[in-house]
Order: C-alpha cells, then structure tokens, then sequence
C-alpha cells in the first residue's frame, strides 16, 4: 500500500514564539499549548538547528494547540474534511 503526503512523513513541529522580557528582566512564563506550529519534512528544507532558533519564522506552517494529533491539527486548518 502506498501512502502520500502527512501520512507517510516525519512531521516537523516547533515552538513559534516565545513570550517576551519583562520590563525587570525577568522572563514570562511560557504556556506550551499555544504557539505551535506543523508542517511535513519533506517541505521543510531548514535543519533542525534552524527551525529550533528563537528567530526562525516558519511559512506556510500550520497553526496547532496541544494538546492534539496531527490529524486533528490538519482537519483543523481544513487539511482533511
């Protein structure tokens, strides 16, 4: 059987943005269940050093929460029926 697209790819997955300094110097939290985004390894061309740099600024990622799977992200961002 051969699958395609999502289902037969390591999915990249990472950590978007973080919360800012505040004005102390003293670091937010950081609440893990936003601010994530997925996209297929085969798209993606950047290494994983890249995609994991504060400053790396993904496109034509999709958006994702946790928690959830990756199906649910992808009929989320209408991916899937």
């Amino acid at each position: 059987m051969k699958t395609t697209g999502f289902c037969s790819l390591l999915l990249a997955i990472t950590l978007i943005s973080c919360q800012g300094i505040n004005q102390a110097g003293m670091q937010d939290k950081i609440l893990l269940k936003d601010n994530w985004a997925i996209q297929s390894s085969d798209i993606v061309k950047e290494d994983g050093n890249a995609i994991s740099m504060t400053g790396f600024k993904p496109e034509k990622w999709y958006p994702a929460t946790v928690p959830s799977t990756v199906f649910g992200t992808l009929v989320e961002n209408k991916v899937y029926p």
